[in-house]
């Protein structure tokens, strides 16, 4: 007798499940009724039909291609350019890349050294990194406020320092000349 209490105790909490999950046994029975035609089809030998494939004396006998080649119209902005160019420094927070027209060279403090004026017509101010300590790439350098770096002119060597960096230019000295160097326009 107590198996059979046990049994319809079973049989109810079934009940109560199955009436409260309704979608679910819906989407179940119809999922379990496309397995059934699907598994039927196949054991019945009803499966895909069988790819062809075209054979080569079919396409020859074909009427020729005639391929004629159109010139696209040109659209500025449309495709003359890459969207996002990885390469360059323009996208990236790191760098500033703030462009001042004009020469390298903005201003000096002393005009007296024209030697040092022409070492420093060689110094390129490449890129500018902007974080905690704020770093220049010169000549292909990277060099933090207080550090130096050489130079050769006409057979002469100048020894620059850099003593302030900004978002767009460095303040280089060199034997009491102070010459400010803007970064160079991208092109």
């Amino acid at each position: 007798m107590a198996n059979s209490n046990s049994k319809s105790d079973f049989s109810k909490k079934i009940t109560q499940a199955l009436a409260t999950e309704k979608k679910k046994i819906v989407i179940v029975s119809l999922l379990l009724i496309v397995m059934a035609v699907m598994w039927g089809k196949m054991l019945k030998g009803k499966g895909p039909a069988k790819a062809s494939a075209i054979t080569v004396s079919k396409v020859t006998e074909s009427a020729p291609v005639k391929l004629s080649y159109v010139d696209l119209e040109i659209i500025k902005g449309r495709n003359d350019r890459i969207a996002r160019d990885i390469f360059s420094s323009k996208d990236f927070k790191g760098f500033s890349n703030t462009t001042v027209g004009g020469e390298n060279i903005v201003s000096s403090g002393n005009t007296g050294s024209e030697d040092v004026q022409m070492a420093a017509s060689q110094i390129k101010l490449i890129a500018i990194l902007s974080g905690e300590e704020k770093e220049a790439v010169v000549n292909d350098s990277l060099l933090k406020a207080g550090e130096s770096f050489k130079v050769e002119s006409a057979d002469l060597v100048y020894e620059f320092t850099v003593t302030a960096i900004f978002d767009n230019k460095i303040v280089l000295s060199c034997k009491e000349v102070e010459i400010t160097v803007n970064i160079e326009p991208s092109k």
